[in-house]
């Protein structure tokens, strides 16, 4: 199984909806978010998002649910309003009390960011939705980042694998395959450690 593969194609399968829709609004349609919102219905419907929202320069944000919450504080509204497509790792939602990963991406007009336009997916969605027979042969399976933030997984307290992995008291055992690791992901190598926890 290639799990990078399965990875990649359902992060950029998702960005790619996103993208689609942002770079078809124009000024005017920006002007009345309520009615912009009326078209995630079916968008959210047919990609599995929780939820979907349109979010202004100042962090205010509707939604398809027809709330108006700001994510002025989350990390994928800053990121997208410098430019950039982002995928978040776990995140608490500020609507639910489950975990979520967001996709935002920037709205763009004469070059210039206007809004970001994001959707969330249940983590335990994304997980499923990977559909990786080797997740059937192992016990915990965890996706992260290369600084370690937990991007989907079995449920954990610690969002950080490699503060997991330190927070043990056999940390000390671990040290050398840890920091072994943490280089292997910086220089894009495929290996496997043993942890002893």
């Amino acid at each position: 199984v290639d799990i990078n593969r399965s990875v990649n194609e359902e992060i950029n399968e998702k960005l790619n909806v996103l993208k689609i829709t942002a770079k078809y609004f124009t000024e005017k349609d920006l002007e009345n978010p309520k009615k912009i919102v009326e078209k995630f219905k079916a968008i959210v419907e047919e990609n599995d998002f929780q939820e979907m929202g349109i979010s202004y320069s100042d962090g205010t944000s509707y939604l398809n649910t027809g709330e108006i919450i700001n994510v002025k504080d989350r990390e994928y509204f800053q990121v997208s309003m410098n430019g950039i497509e982002h995928v978040s790792y776990l995140v608490d939602s500020k609507l639910y009390s489950k975990e979520v990963n967001v996709y935002s991406v920037p709205v763009t007009k004469d070059d210039k960011v206007i809004a970001v336009l994001w959707a969330s997916i249940l983590t335990e969605d994304f997980y499923t939705n990977l559909n990786l027979e080797i997740m059937n042969q192992l016990g915990d399976v965890y996706i992260i980042d290369d600084s370690g933030n937990l991007i989907c997984g079995v449920e954990t307290s610690e969002y950080n694998f490699f503060k997991f992995i330190q927070s043990d008291e056999n940390y000390k055992k671990n040290n050398k395959n840890l920091d072994d690791m943490m280089q292997d992901i910086t220089n894009l190598k495929d290996n496997y450690k043993v942890f002893i926890y």
